[in-house]
């Protein structure tokens, strides 16, 4: 409604925004015997937090640059798949560019998109690589 109005919200708000309709739209895809969005998950990497808080998430393993998605299946030579989504001119930090090298030379699938059904075709295709069979409820 907010973006009918012509208003824009902020770009964290936006990134939440688009990780919510593709989980929604994951709901809709079966893989196996079980629906995409029971085996996607977000990674709470982000966000603002106090340092108190922030130091703890620190202490408990949170990294900087993971990610915002994962999917533990693994498809043709990958792990797992993650994906990064990003709004409007939004770029990568340093941090995001690392960890996610790090991820590809481990022998995980990354991938950044900057709109929910671009990061949703590019799961499907992912998905493909793999040996679970996929329904897809509706196209994105």
């Amino acid at each position: 409604m907010i973006q009918a109005l012509g208003l824009r919200l902020p770009a964290r708000r936006q990134e939440e925004s688009e990780q919510i309709a593709l989980i929604n739209w994951a709901h809709l895809v079966q893989v196996g015997t079980w629906h995409l969005s029971d085996v996607l998950w977000h990674y709470p990497a982000g966000g603002q937090r106090n340092l108190r808080e922030a130091a703890r998430f620190k202490a408990m393993g949170v990294r900087k640059g993971v990610p915002d998605l994962q999917l533990p299946i693994p498809a043709g030579d990958y792990v797992s798949g993650w994906w990064e989504i990003k709004v409007g001119t939004g770029r990568l930090s340093e941090d995001q560019i690392e960890t996610h090298a790090l991820l590809r030379a481990c022998g995980h699938y990354v991938q950044t998109y900057w709109h929910w059904h671009e990061a949703a075709h590019d799961i499907l295709r992912y998905l493909e690589k793999g040996s679970f069979t996929v329904i897809v409820r509706a196209r994105p």
